[in-house]
């Protein structure tokens, strides 16, 4: 059990842009969803965005940090909160051929 508190560095507001482009004859078959996802007090917030365009796949992420200090007891809320933003940062895109039946 851990006995003393969480203290953050410091207070941020990280933002990630991601732009995947393709040929025409493919298409993304899947995307990840866009949610929000914020911590229990909403000292942190992740804002996900995934939007399909024609032949892009844009991605922005924002990362906000509201608070740097929390007691012993919210290590393992936090720990499992940013395990939810890492699995939320490595879901997957799937591009796939389209198929056409004129060629």
């Amino acid at each position: 059990n851990r006995i003393y508190p969480v203290t953050l560095p410091f207070l941020t507001v990280f933002t990630w842009n991601f732009s995947l482009k393709f040929d025409s004859d493919h298409k993304a078959s899947e995307i990840p969803k866009s949610e929000t996802i914020e911590f229990a007090d909403k000292s942190f917030r992740l804002v996900y965005t995934a939007k399909q365009l024609t032949n892009m796949v844009q991605i922005t992420a924002q990362f906000s940090m509201f608070r740097r200090q929390f007691r012993a007891d919210s290590y393992s809320n936090i720990k499992d909160y940013y395990d939810d933003i890492v699995k939320k940062m490595t879901e997957t895109i799937q591009i796939k051929k389209k198929f056409n039946l004129l060629h």
